[in-house]
């Protein structure tokens, strides 16, 4: 929803003023309002200072904070914060409303942030994200999959409705020429408990340059944002692109650990090296606390000796370097591509062996174990 003209905008703002100012004095008259009005009040005044998380922001859900003595002013509310959000800014960037549950409790536990690397193209890294998104919503985790690769096959993938041109994405929330934030840009997908931080496309590849010459501070910029949604959801996946660039020093210093995907492969102990050492200077400069919590191998050919050969070599590099291997791998199938851009999950699938649906259940629930025990 778009507006033509800021005069437009500025009649909804001063209606919603007035709005408050008449709720403001039957809130006097009526305790029971005071609180819900008081929550409103609190949440405009202190939005730059503390954006709210996506969920709870949502314009649909302002209409439940006030009481049904004010149900001839919840339009006027409504409307108007909807317009404060979703007016295109100086950039021309659109936002796209979110259908999201409700989220209002204090979470007990943490939010897990998993970075998916490997500097290596074509070993499956987002078909990997889609489907650990998918096993991880069916163990009732409320997941935000993030997809920092300017080529955004992810948010292709995931993004229902479909993503319209020029879109936000976290080209903006990362860009210090936007005035967008991450909670501004997550959209749904066709799973409830799965959302998305669409790609951006080429933007994304200009924010790339963009911090090859941002001054300090630059490597924590998805890390800040992910800090305004830490509340909402249980696990973020971070789709990397295929290069150790800036974006996936910022997947690196923001995430708890990394799953690697690799293949059964010549050539795959070298890119594993070469990624390992780069989670070792991260970890050294960044973000201590970052691990390892597995290998895991993809598209594997079990019946070929090429394959269990360098399953073998991988399996080496990593009882070395104590890295925990993800047993048994994930088999080429062309079923779980096919399931991925048909944007269904293995278990939607006609035709999908259950055999790789409980796989995968069981990879996630080995990742969430591996970071809830500190796995190196």
């Amino acid at each position: 929803m778009m507006y033509r003209s800021t005069d437009n905008v500025l009649s909804y703002l001063f209606e919603a003023k007035e709005c408050v100012r008449d709720a403001k004095a039957a809130a006097r008259s009526t305790p029971s309002s005071t609180a819900t009005l008081a929550c409103f009040v609190s949440s405009s005044d202190t939005r730059r200072s503390r954006r709210p998380s996506a969920i709870s922001r949502h314009p649909l859900e302002l209409a439940t904070r006030f009481s049904q003595q004010h149900a001839s002013n919840r339009q006027h509310l409504q409307t108007a914060r909807y317009c404060q959000r979703h007016q295109p800014n100086r950039h021309g960037w659109q936002c796209q409303p979110l259908t999201a549950p409700t989220i209002s409790e204090k979470r007990e536990t943490i939010m897990h942030i998993i970075a998916i690397a490997n500097q290596k193209g074509g070993v499956g890294k987002t078909a990997t994200a889609f489907h650990l998104a998918n096993a991880l919503a069916h163990a009732g985790h409320r997941v935000l999959l993030v997809d920092l690769d300017p080529q955004a096959n992810a948010s292709s993938l995931l993004a229902s409705p479909p993503l319209v041109e020029n879109q936000a994405g976290v080209a903006n929330a990362l860009s210090a020429h936007s005035d967008l934030s991450l909670p501004d840009i997550i959209t749904t997908t066709m799973w409830d408990r799965v959302f998305l931080a669409p790609s951006g496309g080429e933007a994304l590849a200009g924010v790339r340059d963009e911090l090859v010459i941002a001054g300090p501070g630059r490597e924590a910029r998805l890390a800040e944002q992910l800090a305004l949604v830490e509340d909402d959801f249980d696990v973020v996946l971070i789709d990397c692109a295929p290069a150790l660039d800036l974006l996936t020093s910022n997947a690196l210093a923001a995430a708890a650990g990394v799953l690697v995907v690799t293949q059964s492969k010549l050539l795959s102990t070298t890119g594993l090296a070469h990624l390992l050492e780069t989670v070792g200077v991260v970890r050294h400069y960044l973000n201590p606390a970052l691990h390892v919590v597995g290998v895991l191998v993809n598209m594997h050919e079990a019946s070929t000796v090429a394959g269990s050969h360098w399953l073998d070599d991988v399996r080496d590099a990593c009882r070395s370097k104590g890295l925990p291997l993800f047993d048994p791998p994930i088999p080429r199938r062309v079923v779980i591509s096919d399931a991925a851009e048909a944007q269904k999950g293995l278990d939607e699938y006609p035709g999908a062996p259950v055999g790789l649906v409980d796989l995968y259940d069981a990879h996630a629930r080995t990742i969430i174990a591996n970071l809830e025990g500190g796995a190196e």
